[in-house]
């Protein structure tokens, strides 16, 4: 029985020690996935780049973001994570880009992102970070959408989320690109 007892407690230990708070998921062929969903669209009217992403796991919540209870209840099953939703505005024209982000949906969340920027020719906005709690496992691709308003244009922006193999991740950090 203390043999029993004994695997029973290093499988729990090898099981914990692999999680390690990470939102990385393996499939059934043995590609990793990882915590980094993302989808890009440009709008060559204005010439504006969006990078919509959505990270899983602590790198991108906010310093100052208060768990709700229902989070914290949520959050004590080794299967969830924090759910951080941004959005990056690329001004790639040789003119300001005057926007406003209205309403988001996202894997399950959505909400109303009010916020308003002037982008200067070259530079970048970002939306506030918009954090829920979600699950690490679940579809590798997520529908979302969000409106802007672009130099009093309305847009309703929608798309696929792909989640990021680590491959693919480490490729693009090795080329530098984004």
């Amino acid at each position: 029985m203390n043999r029993f007892r004994f695997l029973i407690v290093i499988n729990a230990i090898f099981l914990l020690a692999s999680c390690g708070g990470s939102a990385r998921v393996v499939d059934g062929n043995g590609v990793v996935y990882s915590e980094y969903f993302e989808d890009i669209h440009y709008l060559e009217d204005h010439q504006l780049k969006i990078h919509s992403i959505e990270t899983l796991g602590r790198e991108r919540l906010p310093k100052s973001y208060q768990l709700t209870d229902f989070e914290k209840s949520y959050l004590n099953s080794p299967d969830t994570a924090y759910s951080v939703f941004e959005i990056y505005f690329t001004n790639e024209s040789n003119t300001p880009i005057t926007l406003s982000a209205g309403k988001y949906g996202s894997r399950g969340s959505n909400g109303d992102l009010n916020e308003k920027f002037t982008i200067a020719p070259g530079q970048w906005a970002k939306t506030t970070a918009q954090v829920s709690v979600s699950s690490i496992f679940g579809p590798n691709r997520a529908s979302y959408y969000f409106e802007i308003v672009v130099e009093e244009k309305h847009y309703r922006i929608e798309g696929q989320l792909t989640r990021l193999t680590i491959e693919e991740l480490n490729s693009l950090t090795s080329k530098g690109s984004r």
